[in-house]
């Protein structure tokens, strides 16, 4: 066998000399040694690395402000204020709704309901529908003129010293207590110099003496004389 073969290789060198160092060394040398290798790798760890200071003071005024503008602008959590520039004990009053005005009301009943027959300014059509405008059919007692607006009424009648001989509908299923008490008020007090009609009055006719078949004059008349 040639020496080539019997000569070790480099790592068996490197070897051969790292345990000729470390039998050189005491125990003193070799902790020393481990030491230094522990200084310059450290052992991997997974603590979580504390906060910053400069984010936690910044983090702290975040939520101290967000407070302050909570408590200042939180409005009593009232879903009908949405100000940016509420005040705390800012009050909010809502609009009163206006008073009922039974004229003005009885002027659009009448407008959409009277106008075609007794036209617009109560006058009627001469010898086909009578006038509203001073007669004594709507002057004095209210109840004839509820009655007849409640049941209707038919058949010949005479109005200011005119006949007139026709059908006037019930419009008892179609208004209510207060659109009759208002039409009825707005024509009293408009064109009659009459006073105007209480909704309860009408509420108790409509509840006290039902009625379904239309009035007739004489009828009506027999109950309620004309003034």
């Amino acid at each position: 066998m040639s020496d080539e073969s019997q000569r070790p290789s480099g790592e068996e060198r490197r070897a051969q000399g790292l345990g000729a160092e470390r039998e050189g060394l005491g125990d003193r040398e070799m902790s020393r040694l481990h030491d230094q290798l522990l200084r310059e790798k450290k052992e991997p760890n997974e603590l979580m690395r504390p906060m910053p200071l400069w984010l936690v003071t910044l983090s702290g005024l975040v939520v101290a402000w967000a407070a302050f503008y909570f408590g200042t602008k939180y409005a009593g959590f009232s879903a009908e204020v949405f100000d940016p520039n509420y005040e705390g004990g800012q009050v909010t009053v809502q609009a009163e709704e206006p008073a009922f005005d039974p004229i003005a009301h009885g002027e659009r009943i009448f407008r959409n309901n009277c106008v075609a027959c007794h036209q617009s300014d109560g006058q009627g059509l001469p010898g086909a529908f009578p006038p509203l405008v001073e007669v004594d059919w709507v002057q004095g007692n209210p109840d004839r003129s509820i009655h007849i607006l409640l049941a209707g009424m038919n058949g010949p009648i005479e109005v200011n010293g005119q006949a007139y001989n026709g059908n006037m509908p019930a419009f008892g299923g179609i208004l209510s207590d207060r659109d009759i008490a208002a039409v009825l008020s707005y024509i009293r007090v408009e064109w009659n110099g009459s006073e105007v009609v209480p909704e309860d009055r009408v509420a108790d006719l409509r509840a006290s003496a039902p009625r379904s078949a239309p009035w007739t004059g004489e009828e009506i008349l027999a109950d309620y004389p004309l003034p």
